[in-house]
C-alpha cells in the first residue's frame, strides 16, 4: 500500500497527489507548520531522509527481496548502515538529529520497526 496525500493548491479545482510516506512527511513539515510545532534541524533531517530512502532503504529492500541473511552481501551492507544510525543515536542524543525530534525520526521508525 502506498499512502497518498491530496493537496489542493490555491486556485486549482483538482488536487495534486503526493505519494510515499517520506515525501508526504517532508511536505507536511515544510508546508503545514504551526507555531509550537517546529521540528529540529530541517536541513539535517532532509539529508537523513535522502540517506534512509536511497541507501538504507536500498539495502533493506534487497535483503528482504532476496531473503538473505544478515551475513550476506546486502545483509552486511545493511548492518554497516544500521551502525551509522546507532552511532548517531548514541553520540548525538535520543533522536537522529540530536536532542530534538525531527522528520528523520518519523522516516526511520517504520524501517527499524520492520527489522524486529
Amino acid at each position: 500500500k502506498v499512502p497518498v496525500l491530496l493537496v489542493y493548491e490555491e486556485g486549482e479545482n483538482q488536487p495534486q497527489p503526493i505519494v510515499e510516506s517520506n515525501v508526504i512527511c517532508r511536505y507536511i513539515a515544510d508546508n503545514l507548520r504551526t507555531e509550537g510545532c517546529e521540528l529540529a534541524n530541517p536541513e539535517e533531517a532532509k539529508d537523513w531522509h535522502e540517506w534512509i530512502d536511497d541507501d538504507l532503504g536500498y539495502h533493506g529492500k534487497a535483503l528482504v527481496s532476496t531473503r538473505r541473511r544478515v551475513g550476506s552481501v546486502h545483509g552486511g551492507e545493511l548492518e554497516t548502515r544500521l551502525l551509522k544510525v546507532e552511532e548517531a543515536l548514541r553520540n548525538r542524543g535520543p533522536f537522529v538529529c540530536g536532542n530534538e525530534f525531527s522528520t528523520a525520526d518519523v522516516s526511520l521508525y517504520p524501517f527499524l520497526s520492520r527489522l524486529e
